[in-house]
């Protein structure tokens, strides 16, 4: 029994001895409780100690975070996670939250490095996240008030930059038309300026600015749209088939004016015609049929600018008459035309020779024609058509073909050695400048005039003597406009040659 009992004391010995013998740790805490502001980072320390006889390190486990992360910023040990008796090492925990009401968040973290763990062996954090109250956000001040006529864009809308709040602001305009019971979001408009444009009435506008769940709105501010003034001065004026109609006052401005026209008729029933322009050209056969009615009919313009508008005055549409005594005769090659009656205003002259059904235009523009440089030209179309006839335009409102002329005898050679001073043009069309070549048997005396319904007065371009066979050379100016010029050619205070110049 003895020897029982001294085996037995022995045995506890030697098992005192081996866990005498092993190394293991202890933490200051496993519980903690943090307090920290919205936003600003809190921390708490924990400290791991390791104690006991043996040489080797003791492995700590790393102290992983159980559950929902937000918040938890790091836990960093100090001397490592390897440990000898008699050191230590600290466990920082830090955590930042930001929040707009008080917050509580309980954390778990591992001693072991299994979220299996139980609960109770693990290190629980609790953190207080404390919200801070925000500064009342002020300085939130717009201007802009203003009156504008309709149509007329506004100036922008300008903002105050605002304080308080945690500094960063986000921006919602609103606006409310005259008679709308409450203010509307404006879509988009998120800037701490705002441009409104163009408004078609009267708007009021206000800017709500949030910052930390805190939110100020302006005092608002009104734009004014205004009619525009009454349009003025709208006047028309009617010489041969030209209506000219005045530049008009008020509306919207200059660029704004748009026109329509009228035919009115005795019964005071009105059509309106496709012409937008500010003056207008009686042209065929639009008013073709009103120039020889026996009724009467007016002309009238309203412009219109904005929500304004006003009609002008009333002009009489003229009655013309048929063109009459446009006839024409040819003695060798010199075609003499008759002088017309009946139509409106200025007459106007154009050559044509019809052949085998088709029609070939001549640039002359006198009332008689000398055929002398277009000698070949006709002798071709005679070789094609014998039948081919010379008929003169004669156009005042109105349009009237003459008598058809029979080119079968003009002779295409030269009729004797009289001095016949003859010119022609080219390049035609042109972009910078023409030739006028002239063709006579000695010096002539000659005056080549340029006119257009853009100049004022007719430019002389040459006044002189001219060589036989010489050429003269018109550079164009660069600050005439493109279009249809006129020219003539005078010699002993005749006109020889006549046509139009097609500057583009």
């Amino acid at each position: 029994m003895k020897n029982v009992k001294l085996l037995f004391m022995m045995s506890l010995l030697f098992l005192a001895e081996i866990g005498f013998s092993q190394n293991y740790v202890t933490y200051s805490s496993k519980t903690g409780t943090v307090t920290t502001n919205s936003g600003v980072e809190g921390s708490l320390d924990i400290i791991i100690s390791c104690y006991g006889n043996s040489s080797n390190p003791v492995i700590l486990d790393q102290h992983f975070l159980c559950g929902d992360p937000d918040g938890f910023l790091s836990n960093l040990a100090s001397n490592g996670l390897s440990l000898t008796p008699g050191q230590t090492t600290t466990l920082k925990f830090k955590f930042k939250k930001t929040v707009t009401s008080d917050t509580q968040k309980v954390y778990n973290f591992t001693t072991n490095g299994s979220c299996s763990q139980k609960e109770s062996e693990m290190i629980k954090i609790t953190v207080n996240y404390k919200a801070v109250a925000a500064n009342p956000i002020t300085n939130n001040y717009i201007s802009g008030n203003q009156t504008v006529y309709e149509g007329q864009t506004t100036s922008i809308l300008s903002g105050s930059t605002p304080s308080g709040g945690n500094e960063t602001f986000s921006y919602i305009w609103q606006k409310k038309k005259v008679g709308d019971g409450a203010y509307s979001i404006i879509s988009g408009a998120t800037g701490i300026n705002y441009s409104p444009g163009i408004l078609a009435s009267t708007t009021s506008f206000k800017r709500s600015v949030t910052s930390a769940g805190l939110t100020n709105t302006s005092a608002e501010i009104t734009l004014t749209v205004a009619p525009a003034p009454f349009v003025q001065n709208n006047t028309i004026s009617i010489d041969g088939i030209t209506v000219t109609g005045s530049l008009p006052t008020g509306g919207l401005g200059t660029n704004s004016y748009q026109y329509t026209w009228y035919i009115i008729d005795q019964d005071g029933d009105g059509s309106q015609l496709p012409d937008t322009s500010q003056s207008l050209i009686l042209t065929e056969p639009t008013f073709t049929r009103y120039f020889n009615s026996p009724n009467n009919f007016t002309l009238k313009r309203m412009v219109t600018s904005g929500s304004q508008y006003g009609p002008s005055n009333a002009v009489a549409i003229p009655h013309i008459s048929a063109i009459q005594n446009n006839i024409i005769s040819v003695s060798n090659k010199f075609v003499t035309g008759s002088t017309p009656t009946g139509g409106l205003g200025t007459y106007t002259y154009s050559w044509a020779i019809y052949y085998t059904g088709d029609a070939i235009d001549f640039d002359e523009t006198t009332k008689d024609l000398d055929l002398t440089s277009h000698l070949n030209q006709i002798n071709t179309i005679l070789q094609i058509d014998s039948a081919a006839k010379l008929v003169r335009i004669v156009t005042a409102g109105i349009s009237s073909a003459s008598n058809k002329l029979s080119l079968s005898g003009v002779s295409a050679k030269t009729s004797n050695k009289e001095n016949t001073l003859t010119a022609a043009i080219y390049p035609n069309p042109t972009s910078d400048s023409v030739n006028f070549t002239t063709s006579s048997s000695s010096n002539q005396e000659i005056e080549i005039i340029v006119y257009s319904e853009g100049l004022r007065n007719a430019q002389s371009v040459f006044k002189g003597t001219a060589t036989p066979n010489q050429i003269i050379k018109w550079d164009i100016p660069s600050n005439y406009s493109k279009g249809i010029y006129y020219y003539k050619v005078i010699s002993d205070n005749k006109e020889v040659k006549s046509g139009k110049i097609l500057y583009q």
